[in-house]
C-alpha cells in the first residue's frame, strides 16, 4: 500500500474495514481565517476482510482519474458511500478542489464493488462534501458542506446538511452556527446527533449533541456537560471524531497504546 491508512468504517456485519489510503499535506494560513488547510494529493479506497486477513483495493469505475476518500457503508452492507474529486495534477491549488459524493453497490460475498452512482453533486453548488454518516434506520445520511477540500473542521462555513435517502433532499440542519461545525455521529437510536463545533471561541473544538427529528429538523444543541461548570473556560485543546455508544467503554487509554506500540499482525494482500 502505497500511502498510508485512515478513516476506517466497519462493514455492518463485522466481516470487512473499508477505509481510504492517502497522501495527505497541510497549508498553514497568516492571513485566511481558516488558519489550517488538510489536503489529499492522493486518495483511495482499501478494503480490509478481517475473517481471511486480506486487505484489497476497492476500485469503483472511475478511480485510475480521481482521488475518493471517507468510506461509508449503508446500514444493509449492500452499498458503499464515499466523497470523491478529480485527481490532483501538478499544478495544486487547494481551493480548486471539489468532492462529490458517490455510492457503489457491493457485494458481500466477493467484496467487490459496482459501478458507483452520483449521489449529491456538491461541485455544481461550488461546494465541497465531507464526513458522510447514515443514520441507523437508512433515512438520512449527514454530511458536511464547506467551500473547498476535504477537510473542514477549519472552515468557518463549514455547516451539516442531511440527505434524504428516499428524495435525495438536502436539509440545512438549525443546529449550525457561524464556526465549522463537522464530525457528526448518529445515536443507535438515530434520534440523536453528537458533533464537533468551535462555535465557543472559534479556535478549540467542542462536542455538542442534538435532537433530530423525524422530519430531519433539529433541536437547540449543547455542550457535554462536564461536573465543573467552567472546565471548558480553562481547557485547551479540542475533541474531535465522537462516536455514541450503548456501551460502556471499559479499555483503558494505556491498554490501548500499549497495543498500538506492540506488533502488527501482517495482513496478506488479495489479487
Amino acid at each position: 500500500m502505497k500511502n498510508s491508512a485512515v478513516y476506517p468504517r466497519w462493514h455492518p456485519s463485522g466481516h470487512f474495514v473499508a477505509f481510504s489510503s492517502n497522501k495527505i499535506v497541510q497549508q498553514f494560513h497568516s492571513a485566511n481565517p481558516n488558519r489550517i488547510e488538510v489536503s489529499d494529493l492522493e486518495s483511495s479506497l482499501v478494503l480490509y476482510d478481517v475473517v481471511k486477513n486480506e486487505m484489497s483495493d476497492l476500485k469503483p469505475e472511475g478511480w485510475e482519474e480521481s482521488m475518493d476518500t471517507y468510506p461509508e457503508w449503508s446500514p444493509d452492507g449492500n452499498y458503499l458511500y464515499f466523497c470523491r474529486a478529480k485527481k490532483a495534477g501538478e499544478v495544486f491549488v487547494y481551493s480548486d478542489v471539489h468532492y462529490n459524493l458517490f455510492r457503489a453497490p457491493f457485494d458481500q460475498a466477493t467484496g467487490k464493488t459496482g459501478r458507483p452512482e452520483l449521489i449529491f453533486d456538491a461541485s455544481k453548488a461550488g461546494k465541497s462534501i465531507s464526513f458522510p454518516r447514515i443514520s441507523p434506520d437508512g433515512k438520512y445520511l449527514a454530511v458536511t458542506l464547506h467551500d473547498y477540500g476535504c477537510f473542514p473542521i477549519w472552515h468557518h462555513e463549514a455547516d451539516i446538511y442531511l440527505i434524504n435517502l428516499s428524495t435525495l433532499d438536502t436539509l440545512n440542519l438549525q443546529l449550525n452556527s457561524d464556526y465549522s461545525d463537522s464530525y457528526h455521529s448518529w445515536s443507535s437510536n438515530s434520534r440523536w446527533m453528537a458533533f464537533s463545533s468551535r462555535r465557543s471561541d472559534g479556535l478549540t473544538t467542542r462536542i455538542y449533541i442534538s435532537e433530530i427529528n423525524s422530519d430531519g429538523s433539529s433541536s437547540k444543541p449543547f455542550s457535554v456537560p462536564q461536573q465543573d461548570p467552567e472546565f471548558y473556560d480553562r481547557f485547551l485543546k479540542s475533541y474531535n471524531v465522537p462516536e455514541l455508544s450503548t456501551l460502556r467503554i471499559k479499555v483503558k487509554p494505556g491498554k490501548m497504546r500499549k497495543i498500538a506500540k506492540g506488533k502488527a499482525i501482517q495482513a496478506g494482500w488479495s489479487e
